[in-house]
């Protein structure tokens, strides 16, 4: 029964990588000519009634033809400030959540150190969770009020983000949490804050630019969590080995000082039981 367990994520992984192929097998026999420009036109000169609250010159053909690269950089200008604070929201959540709350443990926490960052990642991602999808409850209840509670200026969260990664990482060099709940909290507040600001990012883009680069600025924001991702993870390559040496020598016990298994095997946890 144990080696089996031991067998079964090595067995998971070897399915489903190759399966990820299929994105470029669907795509290729997707049917493209409904997604070509005269075909969306097409569609919406049909859909378009006479009391439609669209004005004619909306949408044409310009507006579906390709942009200049003069035009993208005007779009990608107004929406830099949105994508500067998408980026930096992530950072500052990566680099929390998995480069400094990983040093972070409690001996008289209701589960093992090692088991900690699994709690930390649970919690973050629930309160990322939802408040990603509260712009879309409120759209389901009421689309007209969604104007009202799109905020524009995220950067105002993506500061606060900031300043709880600094705090994490006075937590993690001097040992100010007694608790792992305060940690768990924060691991809440962090993931909710980044849902805050990616859900009123894509929102916002397109209130701030002109109908005809929205396509295109719609695309282009989301390079700002890649980017912030890439930034964290190349940053916490350096903060967490600093933070983790430094509790090693303050903490009583090292395993206080690191949150996941020492050893990069698969299913570490499951194959170390024995019998």
């Amino acid at each position: 029964m144990t080696s089996w367990l031991c067998l079964s994520p090595q067995i998971s992984l070897t399915i489903i990588a190759p399966a990820t192929l299929l994105i470029l097998l669907f795509y290729y026999i997707l049917d493209k000519d409904r997604i070509k420009p005269y075909a969306l036109l097409e569609k919406y000169n049909k859909l378009k009634t006479a009391d439609s609250e669209c004005s004619d010159d909306y949408l044409t053909k310009e507006h579906f033809g390709h942009l200049s690269w003069g035009e993208k950089c005007t779009g990608a200008c107004q929406i830099l400030p949105l994508m500067i604070a998408l980026c930096s929201a992530y950072i500052a959540q990566y680099i929390t959540i998995h480069a400094v709350f990983t040093t972070i443990a409690f001996e008289d926490a209701p589960f093992a150190p090692r088991d900690h960052f699994v709690y930390y990642v649970l919690v973050n991602g629930i309160g990322e969770f939802l408040f990603r999808s509260y712009l879309s409850a409120i759209a389901w209840f009421k689309p007209v009020l969604i104007p009202r509670f799109v905020v524009k200026h995220t950067w105002i969260f993506s500061l606060l983000l900031l300043a709880f990664m600094s705090l994490s990482v006075c937590a993690s060099y001097y040992r100010i949490f007694d608790s792992v709940w305060s940690v768990l909290l924060i691991c809440f507040i962090i993931g909710s804050l980044s849902g805050f600001v990616f859900a009123n990012t894509v929102c916002a883009v397109p209130l701030v630019v002109e109908p005809k680069y929205r396509e295109f600025c719609l695309g282009l924001v989301t390079i700002g969590e890649s980017a912030g991702v890439l930034i964290a993870s190349l940053a916490g390559l350096a903060v967490e080995p600093i933070l983790r040496k430094h509790c090693s020598h303050i903490a009583n016990k090292t395993a206080l000082c690191y949150t996941r298994p020492t050893t990069n095997k698969w299913s570490a946890s499951t194959c170390s039981i024995k019998g």
